[in-house]
């Protein structure tokens, strides 16, 4: 290596080395976070108390109107309303007719809410029901496997298993006043 070669990067990288004489050290700068944030939060925020009560008046008064939901089911998310179809692709255990309970919600709501989980909502609060409407195959993808001139065709057709399922309800219990 070439002493100009290591001078030039180590000015580039900010760093020292017994080789070299003319580097310059520069000060780290530093940003003071000031303590009375918090105050300036609360100001900010508003009153959870008050929010959580108009949301369970509004669930109490049945006016929320049409429900929706975010739903994990076979590792993929879903946002649904009542008297949706959800696609899952891949295994899926529930036979036709079985109603299924979908307990991992990621966010419910309405038009005037929303309930956003952290990373779930509780069983309590929110609760989707399905039923499962048919378990089929999707349509078939072609893989092919080509090499010219050396006599290898590999020709594959691939279904994967799709089950489909009827989002029956959601429903939204009223919330604790105490709890987030």
């Amino acid at each position: 290596m070439s002493r100009h070669w290591l001078q030039h990067n180590n000015r580039l990288l900010g760093t020292s080395s017994s080789n070299t004489s003319n580097t310059t050290s520069v000060p780290r700068v530093t940003q003071t976070i000031p303590t009375d944030t918090n105050a300036e939060l609360e100001e900010v925020l508003p009153n959870d108390a008050g929010v959580v009560t108009k949301v369970n008046e509004a669930i109490v008064d049945q006016a929320v109107g049409r429900l929706f939901a975010v739903i994990q089911v076979a590792g993929k998310q879903y946002k649904i309303t009542t008297d949706d179809i959800v696609v899952v692709e891949g295994f899926f255990v529930p036979e036709v007719g079985d109603r299924i309970r979908l307990e991992k919600v990621l966010l419910a709501g309405s038009k005037d809410f929303t309930l956003v989980g952290r990373p779930l909502l509780d069983r309590e609060v929110v609760k989707v029901e399905g039923t499962v409407i048919e378990k089929t195959l999707a349509v078939p993808k072609v893989r092919f496997h080509y090499i010219r001139r050396k006599g290898h065709r590999k020709f594959k057709l691939l279904q994967i298993p799709q089950t489909m399922i009827l989002i029956n309800s959601i429903e939204v219990s009223p919330l604790e006043e105490g709890k987030k």
